[in-house]
């Protein structure tokens, strides 16, 4: 999974689309389908908390001053 599949489930606001989710969740099924319905979930929330996290620092680096020292 790269930074673009993450994408499929952002909504415009930026926003994790759980409804998305959850739909995708509930069409898993077959042999030991809550074990992968949970691995489903966690690798999309895991993946969007890492993206918002990039956005939140990404945005901290783009208002730094270029003139001031790092540390």
């Amino acid at each position: 999974m790269n930074n673009t599949y993450i994408t499929n489930y952002i909504k415009d606001d930026g926003k994790l689309d759980y409804q998305k989710l959850y739909s995708e969740m509930a069409e898993i099924t077959g042999f030991m389908k809550e074990k992968k319905q949970k691995q489903h979930y966690d690798n999309v929330v895991d993946l969007y908390n890492t993206w918002k996290k990039g956005q939140e620092l990404y945005a901290q680096g783009s208002e730094a001053d270029p003139s001031e020292t790092p540390f």
